[in-house]
């Protein structure tokens, strides 16, 4: 045993009385003292939200809502007021908020729920997935202590088409083709394909007439993506004048929307006039032109000849006895 010169000029027990009156230093973790009547351990925050996952179904016009349940706890409370803030935030940028914002915790109420309430805008698409966070603080008797819980927002499909043709009308000669351009737009918000065909087709062929489709290869159309398709119409030989129009009904079905609630179609009237009818623009323009020349000739007709009956008139009066 190793002594100093004050222990070995007194003996040990002079040296331990010694020891024994020195002040007493307080460990690390007794510095920081705990309020008055609190636990060793401050209060921790807890948040959890209910369901995990959710899905909403949104519309092309309609804003889409996701809800969800959340309940804040508090642990290992003392004696005070807690208030615990609440924020949400969401990665794809959609609009969230909790309600209550704030919660107000003691230590005979240490749970309370509020709401989570996602709000999609009109047309998101079907392939976003949101990851929701929400966060809780909790503020109070000297005391802090965040905690957060997490969610995910899945988007429903829907499906929903359109179809135009900026010429839905042609001429045709007898026995010839002609083709109409038609564009099918994809209006939902997820990827689709379509089924085309000619809803008419036995009255077409039935009438002399035959009607068939140029569709591209297109596995699926994105949302908001354009498929164009041709519809080569052929008239028959003795096709005459004026007479013989014929209608082709186009019908285009989203096969999407088979399995997703009511079935998504449209049809599309297109028309075939016969060249020399009234349905050619050309034609109706030169009738147009003839008569206005018709009827400035049968104007310079009559002008002359009321000119002609004055001059008579004017000679008689003139004349002498």
């Amino acid at each position: 045993m190793i002594m100093t010169g004050a222990a070995v000029r007194y003996g040990p027990a002079a040296f331990i009385a010694v020891l024994l009156a020195l002040p007493m230093v307080p460990s690390g973790s007794a510095l920081a003292a705990a309020p008055s009547g609190a636990p060793s351990i401050g209060p921790q925050v807890s948040v959890s939200l209910s369901p995990e996952t959710q899905a909403v179904q949104a519309s092309y016009t309609e804003f889409g809502v996701a809800s969800f349940a959340g309940i804040a706890e508090l642990d290992n409370v003392p004696v005070g007021r807690f208030t615990v803030a609440l924020t949400a935030s969401i990665d794809t940028g959609w609009g969230c908020a909790c309600a209550p914002s704030v919660l107000l915790l003691t230590s005979s109420i240490t749970t309370a729920g509020f709401t989570v309430t996602v709000s999609l805008p009109p047309g998101t698409l079907a392939s976003l997935v949101g990851a929701l966070t929400v966060t809780a603080e909790a503020t109070g008797a000297g005391y802090s202590s965040t905690s957060s819980a997490n969610a995910t927002v899945t988007v429903l499909p829907y499906y929903m088409l359109r179809v135009r043709c900026e010429a839905p009308a042609v001429n045709v000669s007898a026995g010839s083709e002609a083709r109409f351009k038609v564009d099918i737009l994809n209006m939902g918000n997820d990827n689709d394909s379509f089924d085309i065909r000619i809803e008419n087709e036995g009255v077409v062929r039935a009438a002399g007439w035959s009607a068939s489709l140029i569709v591209p290869a297109i596995p699926a159309v994105p949302p908001g993506g354009v498929m164009p398709v041709y519809v080569v119409v052929k008239s028959p030989p003795g096709l005459s004048a004026g007479k013989d129009d014929q209608t082709f009904e186009l019908n285009v079905t989203s096969v999407g929307s088979r399995g997703h609630g009511p079935v998504q179609s449209a049809v599309l009237v297109l028309n075939a006039s016969p060249k020399g009818g009234l349905g050619d623009s050309f034609n109706l323009t030169a009738i147009i032109v003839i008569i206005i020349v018709a009827a400035v000739a049968a104007a310079l007709v009559w002008r002359r000849r009321r000119k002609r009956k004055t001059r008579a008139i004017d000679v008689e009066e003139v004349a002498p006895e």
